[in-house]
């Protein structure tokens, strides 16, 4: 039994440190790259927002319609994500990074696909209020094989070279020659926000009381 226990243990830190890797680059240029920036138009602080790349089972549509973006968040297959990023000597908000999965996964679910990403303007999904969905133009795949050792490089030297699936890009304001991936900020379900009104009614009740 212990020796089981042993040889899963093994395969399991194998199969994690074998697993494959998406970097993400491109934005170490002075005068071009892509930067996240919140519903409110301010550049993300360099750390404290969340970068999430994986794929999707139903691809959501580009859209104005936000009502379902938390939906769709909610619906990606995260492969690996970084938590309060830093791009040292970049611009703030800056998205880039080494994305390499903890193990765990269901290959199946990364094999060969499209390649997706999430932006929120807090440190994880949970407390993000802003996000936005995007991938690359020119299709860029995960390895056909994500448990080995491979690695995908995705290139984002401006905008134009993205297709932003939760809303519209925006030029750079700052006039700096960058570019921003804008989000917007995400529509409370129908049944949550009923829920936040009845809770706020409760309270306005009990206050005249």
């Amino acid at each position: 039994m212990k020796s089981k226990l042993f040889l899963g243990l093994l395969l399991a830190s194998f199969s994690a440190a074998s697993a494959a890797t998406i970097n993400v680059g491109g934005v170490f240029s002075a005068t071009s790259g892509l930067v996240g920036v919140s519903a409110s138009g301010s550049v993300l602080s360099d750390g404290g927002y969340y970068i999430g790349v994986g794929s999707f089972t139903s691809v959501p549509t580009i859209s104005s319609d936000y009502s379902n973006l938390g939906a769709a968040v909610a619906s990606m297959n995260v492969f690996a994500s970084l938590t309060s990023p830093t791009a040292t000597g970049n611009t703030k908000g800056t998205i880039t990074g080494a994305f390499a999965a903890t193990g765990g996964g269901n290959a199946s679910l990364f094999n060969g696909k499209q390649i997706y990403f999430v932006i929120g303007n807090g440190s994880t999904v949970a407390n993000s209020t802003d996000f936005a969905i995007f991938t690359t133009a020119n299709n860029t795949s995960f390895p056909a094989d994500v448990t080995g050792s491979g690695t995908a490089a995705v290139t984002f030297s401006s905008i134009t070279n993205s297709v932003v699936l939760s809303n519209g890009g925006s030029e750079d304001a700052a006039g700096s020659a960058r570019d921003q991936i804008k989000m917007v900020s995400a529509i409370p379900e129908a049944s949550t926000a009923l829920l936040g009104a009845i809770g706020a009614l409760g309270l306005l009740r009990r206050r005249r009381n």
